[in-house]
């Protein structure tokens, strides 16, 4: 959740995360916005696509 929080303060626009071994895509409607490591988001699957919004509210409800 914390990296998903700092996307979005790096990226604004971003959106999602598109998991694409051996890099996670980091997207808005329109583009890659920049590439990460797989290591650092390792529950998303192979082909698995988040809203960043999806990771950050999981996981403020999981918490509460």
């Amino acid at each position: 959740m914390e990296r998903a929080k700092a996307i979005k303060v790096l990226y604004p626009e971003a959106d999602s995360l598109d998991e694409c071994d051996p890099q996670v895509k980091v997207l808005n409607t329109k583009f890659v916005m920049a590439t990460l490591d797989t290591a650092l988001f390792p529950s998303l699957r192979p082909s698995e696509t988040v809203t960043l919004d999806e990771i950050i509210g999981g996981a403020a409800n999981a918490q509460t």
